[in-house]
């Protein structure tokens, strides 16, 4: 087992390297810094904290000079990390300080909780016990306020909503998206959350660096998962343009963003890579890159059919249901709908599987799991 996740450690490591070098070309520091962070990452992983510490002050130092505090954050608390594995509890300390004072200012109550909860352990293993149980104490009392604040995303967080409509060389036009846009974010009568929508051109790797100011991220786009290389499965961007996983690696601000909605086609497959090392879809790296939730899906799904799924999934979360039950009501709603398919997919092509031998068909009825099965929660589910 110990030899598998090396092979997974060391696999990543040579992503992260050769992104680095990608980002160093085109003088993207904001990458830069966060795969730094992420290399620094894997060494802390394997125990090795001489080369983490080494590259998370390499981190440090970008984030810093470009204005990134929720980077910068992170970065600091990592430190701290390493400083605590080595046994240096007074350094430990004075990073995680560090690492706490950002974060309070700028309200990211999951990473205070963490560098509380940090503190707190370090404390206990100085045989501080008194002073420990307060800074726990803390950070039980921030996670408690994250889950209330998560039961109110009804109305009030803002959605950054890209989407695309047209047709892009090798991908058919998929003309529910507006529809589905319009459908999620408020303009006049319509909508339900406030935000933002960019579609077709508008819809470029620039529209992620409005990250910051958006709690919801939707998505409306063909995706695709590569098989045998991870590297290599994509969304679509609005120019026809592939967003593939190392880009969303690299992606800074996805911190604060509370659910990712991909609303295309094997957004949360996954499969082996060309080792047979089982790598992990689209979804996956959202999460890890900092979004507490992601709605994905495992397969090819239609357009007509995600569209009216994801409207009444936002209907749903708006009237304070949680992020779980608003998705399996939206399902529910789906399967009782006497809904007709166009042939439009948010991917290739599909058909259904067989079993007996036959040529597989395309069925039309939303009532078929096919259209209201494949999309799941991952992540915090309230």
């Amino acid at each position: 087992m110990q030899q598998y996740h090396r092979a997974e450690y060391r696999q990543a490591l040579d992503s992260f390297q050769k992104a680095l070098e990608r980002l160093k070309q085109v003088s993207d520091r904001a990458g830069e810094g966060t795969t730094l962070n992420n290399i620094g990452g894997i060494y802390d992983s394997l125990g090795q904290y001489p080369k983490a510490l080494e590259f998370y002050q390499q981190a440090l130092v970008i984030r810093k000079e470009i204005g990134d505090r929720v980077g910068e954050g992170t970065t600091l608390n990592n430190i701290g990390g390493i400083y605590d594995s080595l046994g240096q509890y007074p350094k430990a300390l004075e990073f995680y300080q560090q690492a706490l004072v950002i974060r309070k200012e700028i309200g990211d109550r999951a990473d205070e909780g963490t560098t509380l909860n940090n503190i707190g352990y370090l404390l206990e293993a100085q045989k501080q016990a008194e002073l420990a149980v307060v800074f726990l104490k803390q950070s039980v009392s921030t996670y408690e306020l994250i889950r209330q604040d998560l039961r109110v995303l009804p109305r009030e967080h803002p959605v950054l909503a890209l989407g695309l409509s047209e047709k892009v060389p090798n991908f058919n036009a998929l003309p529910n998206v507006p529809d589905e846009l319009n459908g999620i974010v408020r303009s006049g009568t319509t909508g339900i959350y406030p935000g933002l929508k960019l579609l077709n051109q508008d819809f470029t790797t620039e529209a992620f660096k409005k990250l910051i100011d958006h709690r919801i991220v939707h998505i409306a786009t063909h995706g695709q998962f590569v098989p045998g290389n991870p590297e290599d499965s994509f969304l679509v961007l609005g120019n026809g343009q592939p967003l593939k996983n190392p880009q969303i690696e690299t992606m800074t601000d996805l911190g604060g963003i509370h659910l990712v909605v991909l609303s295309a086609c094997e957004t949360a497959k996954g499969g082996a890579d060309k080792e047979g090392i089982e790598v992990s879809g689209i979804s996956y790296y959202f999460l890890t890159s900092g979004a507490k939730s992601v709605i994905a899906s495992l397969w090819l799904v239609n357009d007509t059919s995600t569209s009216q799924l994801m409207q009444q999934f936002y209907q749903n979360l708006s009237t304070g249901k949680s992020k779980a039950e608003a998705l399996r009501q939206a399902q529910r709603s789906l399967l009782r709908v006497a809904g007709t398919a166009t042939k439009q997919t948010r991917g290739d092509s599909f058909k259904l599987p067989t079993t007996d031998g036959s040529i597989p068909v395309i069925a039309r009825d939303f009532s078929h799991p096919y259209y209201w099965a494949p999309f799941i929660l991952t992540g915090n589910n309230l």
